[in-house]
Protein backbone atom coordinates (compact mmCIF):
# COMPACT_ATOMS: atom_id res chain seq x y z
CA UNK A 1 0.00 0.00 0.00
CA UNK A 2 1.11 3.55 -0.68
CA UNK A 3 2.27 4.86 2.70
CA UNK A 4 4.40 7.72 1.50
CA UNK A 5 3.70 11.03 3.28
CA UNK A 6 4.86 12.81 0.13
CA UNK A 7 2.12 11.09 -1.87
CA UNK A 8 -0.49 12.00 0.74
CA UNK A 9 0.53 15.65 0.64
CA UNK A 10 0.55 15.53 -3.16
CA UNK A 11 -3.06 14.30 -3.24
CA UNK A 12 -4.15 16.92 -0.71
CA UNK A 13 -2.44 19.63 -2.79
CA UNK A 14 -4.09 18.34 -5.96
CA UNK A 15 -7.50 18.65 -4.30
CA UNK A 16 -6.82 22.40 -3.93
CA UNK A 17 -6.30 22.89 -7.68
CA UNK A 18 -8.83 24.15 -10.18
CA UNK A 19 -8.17 21.18 -12.48
CA UNK A 20 -8.12 18.68 -9.62
CA UNK A 21 -9.96 15.87 -11.43
CA UNK A 22 -7.48 15.71 -14.32
CA UNK A 23 -4.54 15.97 -11.92
CA UNK A 24 -5.93 13.15 -9.76
CA UNK A 25 -6.37 10.96 -12.82
CA UNK A 26 -2.75 11.65 -13.78
CA UNK A 27 -1.67 10.79 -10.22
CA UNK A 28 -3.59 7.48 -10.41
CA UNK A 29 -2.06 6.64 -13.79
CA UNK A 30 1.46 7.50 -12.58
CA UNK A 31 1.15 5.31 -9.50
CA UNK A 32 -0.22 2.48 -11.63
CA UNK A 33 2.81 2.77 -13.93
CA UNK A 34 5.03 2.76 -10.83
CA UNK A 35 3.67 -0.70 -10.04
CA UNK A 36 0.87 -0.07 -7.55
CA UNK A 37 -2.30 -2.14 -8.02
CA UNK A 38 -5.76 -0.64 -8.37
CA UNK A 39 -6.54 -1.89 -4.86
CA UNK A 40 -3.45 -0.20 -3.38
CA UNK A 41 -4.29 3.08 -5.09
CA UNK A 42 -7.96 2.79 -4.08
CA UNK A 43 -7.12 2.02 -0.44
CA UNK A 44 -4.68 4.92 -0.25
CA UNK A 45 -7.18 7.40 -1.70
CA UNK A 46 -10.00 5.97 0.41
CA UNK A 47 -7.99 6.64 3.58
CA UNK A 48 -7.66 10.28 2.53
CA UNK A 49 -11.35 10.38 1.55
CA UNK A 50 -12.37 9.28 5.04
CA UNK A 51 -10.60 12.33 6.53
CA UNK A 52 -11.94 14.99 4.17
CA UNK A 53 -14.57 17.30 5.61
CA UNK A 54 -15.15 19.61 2.66
CA UNK A 55 -18.09 18.47 0.49
CA UNK A 56 -16.58 19.57 -2.85
CA UNK A 57 -13.32 17.71 -2.24
CA UNK A 58 -15.22 14.72 -0.88
CA UNK A 59 -17.34 14.57 -4.06
CA UNK A 60 -14.31 14.91 -6.31
CA UNK A 61 -12.29 12.20 -4.60
CA UNK A 62 -15.41 10.04 -4.29
CA UNK A 63 -15.87 10.23 -8.06
CA UNK A 64 -12.28 9.08 -8.62
CA UNK A 65 -12.81 6.19 -6.18
CA UNK A 66 -16.00 5.21 -8.03
CA UNK A 67 -14.13 5.23 -11.32
CA UNK A 68 -11.37 3.04 -9.90
CA UNK A 69 -13.91 0.61 -8.43
CA UNK A 70 -15.90 0.55 -11.66
CA UNK A 71 -19.04 2.15 -10.26
CA UNK A 72 -19.52 4.23 -13.40
CA UNK A 73 -20.12 3.80 -17.11
CA UNK A 74 -17.64 1.50 -18.87
CA UNK A 75 -15.95 4.34 -20.74
CA UNK A 76 -15.14 6.20 -17.48
CA UNK A 77 -13.44 3.37 -15.57
CA UNK A 78 -9.89 4.22 -14.55
CA UNK A 79 -7.22 1.65 -15.39
CA UNK A 80 -9.65 -0.78 -17.07
CA UNK A 81 -6.76 -2.93 -18.25
CA UNK A 82 -5.48 -3.51 -14.70
CA UNK A 83 -6.66 -6.25 -12.39
CA UNK A 84 -7.90 -5.30 -8.94
CA UNK A 85 -5.01 -6.88 -7.03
Amino acid sequence: MIKNQYSRETVLNILEKKEAENSLIQWVEKNSKDGYSKKEIYDFLNDIYSEIEEPEKEDLLGNILDRLWGWCSQDRILLPEKKWE
